[in-house]
């Protein structure tokens, strides 16, 4: 809705999205720490995704003239990252990993863990896997290992 844009982060844990024609942010997030990621979502409101070093993690939303933190969650320690999936259980939920070696599944419009898979070391990169009925990814670790991980609705 904004055209072009460009979506930036820094360690003063500010996440701004900036359409190129203004340069203004139409979008902007402040984290507690080092902003370490940050991605665009395109849901039914326009969002951002980000996180930082502290395992802060807050999904964004343009409300009227405003932004607000639509969800907000934590890890122990700093997030790798983290992706927007649009239907688990036909809600949007965000799926992150962290240096404390977890993955947590979570609803997007309150943060709520669905979830949480503790891993034997600290993740490095994470798949999603295709599959109809489940939530899937490969989780990869410095070491070489990789972990497929399944979540299924009941």
């Amino acid at each position: 809705p904004c055209g072009p844009a460009i979506l930036s982060w820094s360690l003063d844990g500010r996440v701004m999205l900036c359409p190129i024609s203004t340069g203004r942010p139409f979008l902007s997030a402040s984290l507690d720490g080092a902003a370490k990621g940050a991605a665009y979502v395109a849901a039914m409101e326009p969002c951002i995704l980000a996180w930082s070093d502290r395992g802060d993690l807050q999904l964004c939303s343009r409300i009227e003239n405003d932004a607000a933190s639509m969800a907000q969650f934590k890890h122990a320690r700093s997030i790798g990252g983290a992706t927007w999936l649009s239907n688990v259980s036909g809600r949007p939920a965000i799926l992150s990993w962290a240096d404390d070696s977890t993955v947590r599944l979570a609803r997007a419009a309150t943060g709520n863990v669905i979830c949480s898979f503790g891993l034997d070391e600290r993740p490095t990169a994470l798949a999603l896997l295709p599959s109809p009925n489940a939530v899937s990814f490969a989780v990869g670790s410095r070491s070489g290992s990789i972990g497929v991980f399944d979540f299924v609705d009941r």
